[in-house]
């Protein structure tokens, strides 16, 4: 298992970070990390990032210190989360419509 750090970010935000190298397995227990997260009480939001977790706290004054100790233990105690997938479809004109939208400038390429 990766080493993880936890420090705070600014007045509302703690992080746990994790030594490099960025690893599928370890990507996917962040994951899972930031879906446990996301129905606590006291967290506003959990934001995953590459090897990250970012958690904005309700309270950060009274929960910071805690809210470190708590986020390493739950990363030691986190499983992998395989997410399903998904597939997005955008429509064959729609870089079309945009371009025409936006007055024409820049240097994009039109494919025909």
């Amino acid at each position: 298992m990766q080493r993880a750090r936890c420090y705070l970010l600014g007045e509302t935000a703690v992080v746990l970070e994790l030594e490099p190298p960025i690893t599928l397995a370890s990507q996917k227990r962040i994951w899972r990390l930031t879906q446990r997260l996301v129905d606590m009480p006291n967290v506003v939001e959990a934001i995953p990032g590459m090897n990250n977790i970012t958690v904005i706290l309700r309270e950060p004054q009274t929960l910071a210190l805690d809210a470190i100790e708590r986020l390493q233990r739950w990363w030691e105690e986190s499983e992998a989360l395989e997410p399903d997938s998904r597939s997005v479809e955008i429509p064959g004109d729609l870089w079309r419509r945009r371009r025409a939208g936006s007055g024409g400038g820049g240097t994009a390429q039109r494919f025909e």
